[in-house]
């Protein structure tokens, strides 16, 4: 069973965080989360390249999951920032 990754990077984050003492804004856990899971997007893409895995569910499943992910912590992150910058949208 794959950890998720959400799940990972919340972990380490918090690790990281509690050791140091600080607490960042949500909004910037989100950015973070977002970019990891568009570099995990990337990189399950790049596998579709090979002759090996090209039309591979597995790895178009994985894609479109990370692709998902990335896209819900970016709207979290920029919901957050225009809720702190008195924004609507």
């Amino acid at each position: 069973m794959r950890w998720n990754a959400s799940d990972s990077a919340r972990s380490r984050s918090v690790e990281s965080f509690c050791a140091s003492g600080d607490r960042p804004e949500a909004a910037l856990l989100h950015f973070y989360q977002n970019l990891r899971a568009a570099v995990r997007a990337r990189l399950a893409a790049l596998h579709l390249r090979a002759a090996a895995y090209r039309g591979s569910p597995r790895w178009i499943e994985r894609t479109r999951c990370d692709l998902g992910l990335a896209s819900a912590h970016l709207q979290r992150c920029r919901r957050l920032l225009h809720a702190r910058a008195g924004l609507l949208g």
